[in-house]
């Protein structure tokens, strides 16, 4: 199969302010675990965000995404999320913040899903190239229809590094 995938990145910065665009899209044929079927699945995966560096310690920033999954003769699925929180570094190397997420999800054929998260964020920069980051706190969801809510705990890891100037490789 001839598998298509393109992508868009461009960012700018004014000053204090940093905006970036990210765009996604790809074609895929093939085994696609969640309808356990081999078909074709279009991807599109968008984002702003927007940064702003307050003083040297401190940033604030904002996400708006969106993620389209279209696959052929089975259901699509949509979801919407906004982003934003504070960041302080605390020490030279250990930058520290909080982040609140909200967003829905449109997944066929089940109700619409609601979500809201409260996470505090640690980034750990161990040399100047390579940084560990880590999230973590809790998600709250409610279902459309129903007066059941789910708490659970979310958390993520990752690392950067940046091996030259304007480079970055991230996990």
């Amino acid at each position: 199969n001839f598998d298509q995938k393109a992508a868009l990145i461009a960012q700018y910065r004014w000053s204090k302010l940093v905006g970036r665009i990210d765009s996604n899209f790809s074609i895929e044929t093939g085994g696609n675990r969640e309808v356990n079927e081999i078909t074709t699945t279009q991807s599109f995966s968008n984002s702003l965000r927007f940064q702003y560096d307050y003083s040297e310690k401190t940033s604030f920033d904002l996400k708006f995404s969106q993620d389209a999954s279209i696959v052929e003769e089975f259901q699509n699925t949509n979801q919407y999320e906004v982003a934003g929180g504070m960041g302080y570094q605390i020490f030279p190397k250990t930058n520290i913040g909080f982040e609140v997420v909200g967003g829905v999800k449109e997944p066929p054929p089940s109700p619409l899903q609601y979500y809201q998260q409260a996470r505090l964020r640690l980034n750990y920069t161990a040399t100047g190239k390579l940084t560990f980051m880590f999230s973590g706190g809790v998600e709250v969801l409610e279902f459309e229809g129903e007066d059941s809510i789910k708490a659970t705990p979310v958390f993520s890891l990752g690392l950067a590094y940046r091996p030259f100037d304007g480079t970055s490789l991230s996990l």
